[in-house]
């Protein structure tokens, strides 16, 4: 139980960062309005923040003593 408590952090942050990603790339594909380079461009950069911030929280999971 020690070792979950622990690690309660870093799995909630795994998963709120997964969760957005899915949001974000589900948005992406099935709403037809969504154009423009700027809109596509901000899309891909939050992407990229959700799937750094989700590999950060998956590295510190195991790093936690």
């Amino acid at each position: 139980m020690n070792y979950l408590k622990k690690r309660i952090r870093f799995i909630l942050i795994i998963v709120f960062s997964l969760a957005i990603l899915a949001f974000v790339q589900w948005e992406t594909q099935t709403n037809t309005n969504l154009s423009g380079t700027k809109v596509l461009w901000i899309t891909e950069i939050l992407k990229i923040f959700c799937g750094g911030y989700a590999l950060y929280g998956i590295i510190q999971f195991f790093r936690v003593k």
